[in-house]
């Protein structure tokens, strides 16, 4: 090898990437730097019988291929690689999550029952960090029915309410309650000043010695403020009462567009919070998709207070993830390997659900009708332990 490759990594890693003070141009050099030096390595010793096989160099290739491409015949460090790449080649495994950083997750369900004694973990699933938490609800959902444990009612936090999620537990017999992760990026709707023609954000840009008032922001409406025929699905009436042009409904790409005539719509109350658009020819046009109106609909029940008095029930859950992060160490696991830390993971919530039930003072045997001491459970865990996995509501944190 050439002399000045390993004198080029003598540093630490934190004097060799610094950022600090460095311009973007300065900073990306020893990245181009460290790929090109890798493709080297990997080229030099592809062929070598005594090295190509070791996995030390099966991560160097690995770690090549998702942060490096070759274009024509030069290296060139990749933009962007998602979240599902190696982290640490001694754990290959634990891969990346935006929110959660460099870690594994554990998906956990409780039961919530105000009959119970004491709420218990009945699920455990541990994941990689880049896998995300909506997809995880379907093999919750497969393990809940494997050991008769589906529940009624499910509450889940934002993340698992995506992905179809709640048609699946409706599958199931159950219900999902769960919140929809909000618009993104959707400007603040704007109030039209009749008197300039300017159109103001909100009342903030009056000014104190200000006579004539300001018009207020309407709340943004939405398609699940438009009147529809419950049998054809088609729109009735826009918010103001005026009957649209007509609907039409794609069946291919499974897009509805209600059209309005223009003049309607410009004369409107409700123009400036409308999610109506102008178009040309004299008529404005909605177009939609049947998952959005889906959303828009749970969106409002989400305002209702008999789901408010439902999804109250989810937070129990987050104090237990907190005392398994505080009691037990779950957020800073000693294990290293998805097989050690699993482990860990297991014995941690079953750790966590002896205290519950040494907590309550007694337990009752499932189907049994039976109470036993709390100190018994811990044979009775033991028993079953490698049968961990079943379902309740459901949250997750990182290990």
């Amino acid at each position: 090898m050439p002399e000045e490759l390993p004198q080029r990594y003598p540093p630490s890693q934190a004097s060799l990437f610094a950022m600090k003070g460095q311009s973007a141009e300065d900073r990306l050099k020893p990245r181009q730097q460290v790929a090109e030096d890798l493709h080297d390595l990997i080229e030099r010793f592809a062929d070598h019988a005594g090295l190509c096989d070791r996995p030390t160099y099966k991560a160097m290739v690995t770690i090549f291929e998702q942060q490096c491409e070759i274009v024509g015949s030069k290296v060139q460090v990749r933009a962007k690689t998602g979240g599902a790449c190696m982290q640490y080649p001694s754990d290959p495994e634990a891969i990346y999550d935006a929110h959660k950083g460099q870690a594994y997750k554990v998906h956990l369900s409780e039961t919530g029952s105000d009959e119970n004694d004491v709420q218990l973990i009945v699920m455990a699933l541990p994941q990689t960090a880049a896998i995300p938490d909506s997809d995880a609800l379907e093999e919750v959902l497969d393990d809940l029915k494997e050991k008769e444990h589906l529940p009624a009612v499910m509450t889940a936090d934002t993340a698992y309410g995506g992905g179809g999620n709640e048609r699946k537990v409706a599958e199931k017999g159950g219900e999902l309650v769960s919140p929809v992760a909000g618009p993104k990026g959707e400007a603040t709707p704007e109030v039209a000043s009749e008197d300039k023609g300017t159109k103001l954000p909100s009342n903030e840009n009056a000014t104190a010695s200000s006579t004539e008032p300001v018009p207020q922001a309407m709340e943004p409406l939405t398609i699940d403020d438009f009147a529809a025929d419950e049998l054809t699905g088609k729109a009735t009436a826009c918010p103001s009462g005026r009957i649209p042009l007509q609907t039409i409904h794609d069946a291919e790409t499974g897009k509805t567009t209600i059209e309005m005539r223009g003049t309607d719509c410009e004369n409107c109350e409700f123009r400036s919070a409308c999610p109506i658009k102008k178009k040309p020819g004299g008529h404005d046009r909605l177009t939609y998709t049947e998952k959005q109106h889906h959303l828009e609909e749970r969106r409002q029940e989400e305002t209702t207070d008999v789901f408010k008095q439902q999804y109250a029930k989810r937070s129990e859950i987050e104090s237990t993830n907190s005392g398994l992060k505080r009691r037990l160490g779950l957020g800073k696991l000693r294990g290293r390997g998805r097989k050690a830390v699993f482990h860990a993971l297991y014995l941690k919530v079953a750790g966590w659900n002896l205290l519950r039930a040494a907590s309550s003072g007694r337990l009752a045997v499932a189907g049994k009708g039976l109470l036993v001491p709390a100190r018994w459970f811990w044979l009775i865990w033991t028993a079953g332990l490698t049968r961990i996995r079943g379902s309740g509501s459901i949250d997750h944190h990182e290990g």
